[in-house]
């Protein structure tokens, strides 16, 4: 079986210990602004206000759609 990469922002320790890279979509720093479901929340906010346009665009995957990204993560309704 091939080894399997931590989820994103988490390193080893079976994904318990944060990487603080930036992810390259929201630009959220893995341990930091992350660390509590209400930071979570509120940089989220702050992201789709501010117009969710990716921290690094050039990571952009094509086709990228932010509704049905939203909607895949259960927080947009169908």
């Amino acid at each position: 079986m091939p080894r399997l990469r931590p989820p994103p922002g988490r390193s080893a320790l079976g994904g318990r210990t944060p990487s603080f890279e930036i992810c390259p979509c929201c630009g959220v720093e893995f341990g930091y602004e992350d660390a509590t479901p209400q930071a979570v929340s509120a940089h989220r906010r702050d992201w789709l206000a501010a117009g969710a346009t990716w921290s690094a665009p050039s990571r952009e995957p094509p086709g990228w759609d932010l509704e049905r990204q939203l909607r895949d993560a259960g927080l947009l309704e169908a």
